[in-house]
């Protein structure tokens, strides 16, 4: 626990150390902390956890991935604005051969957005195209309206294949605030209006994401199902 754990003061030559599993460890101890910082009922060690979250941060930036993987649990236990960007900046920075890093940065980025507040602001934040697909590959995994309305909202910059785009849809009807879904029909008769087959498949989704959220499909949705249906 941090009672019997390194100091604060301990933990920042250990992050720096010539020897990578040295960092390792420094990391570990760093998620240790920040585990325990969310936990109820523990004591709050604001200088620990102060530490913990400067070290996790630096490790971003290490040059071995091993020690990078690490700051990023760390970090995955440590939910705040300023953790996301980093994050991102990261996962732009991921070897495309790296699958495990790629995979932890997203599972923290994840972790980020399940945080309301977060969310809140990434929803109301503006974002390069880099940014918005990375959200969206993430938003997808994240149960909230936050989620639902992030996805809806950025649908004509997303360029997405067409499974990233089922899913997208689906997890919007899903958890996205009813009176926002009327827009998918127009949006999806403009980008794929000569493609029948292909919108018959995303209103196929769209209906399975509202029958798991209980909820009807609205007349708008249920005039475009109607008229491609019916050609």
């Amino acid at each position: 626990g941090v009672e019997s754990g390194p100091s604060p003061e301990a933990l920042y030559p250990a992050a720096k150390s010539k020897d990578s599993l040295v960092r390792v460890h420094a990391q570990r101890v760093a998620t240790d902390m920040l585990s325990q910082d969310r936990m109820p009922g523990i004591p709050k060690h604001t200088d620990f956890v102060q530490a913990a979250h400067e070290v996790a941060m630096n490790g971003l930036k290490d040059p071995d991935s091993l020690v990078q993987r690490c700051a990023v649990e760390a970090l995955g236990n440590h939910r705040s604005a300023g953790t996301l960007r980093p994050l991102l900046d990261l996962l732009e920075r991921v070897p495309s051969a790296d699958t495990h890093l790629r995979y932890v940065v997203r599972k923290a980025i994840r972790d980020q957005l399940n945080e309301g507040s977060i969310f809140t602001a990434v929803l109301n934040g503006t974002w390069s195209d880099t940014d918005l697909h990375a959200l969206a590959g993430v938003a997808v995994a994240v149960k909230s309206p936050l989620a639902g309305s992030f996805l809806l909202r950025n649908l004509s910059r997303l360029d997405q294949d067409r499974a990233s785009l089922s899913a997208s849809l689906q997890h919007a009807a899903r958890y996205a605030p009813a009176v926002e879904l009327d827009p998918i029909a127009a949006f999806v008769r403009q980008k794929f209006a000569a493609d029948l087959d292909f919108q018959g498949a995303l209103f196929t989704s769209v209906e399975q994401g509202l029958a798991q959220s209980g909820a009807k499909v609205s007349e708008a949705l249920r005039e475009w199902g109607t008229e491609f249906c019916s050609r």
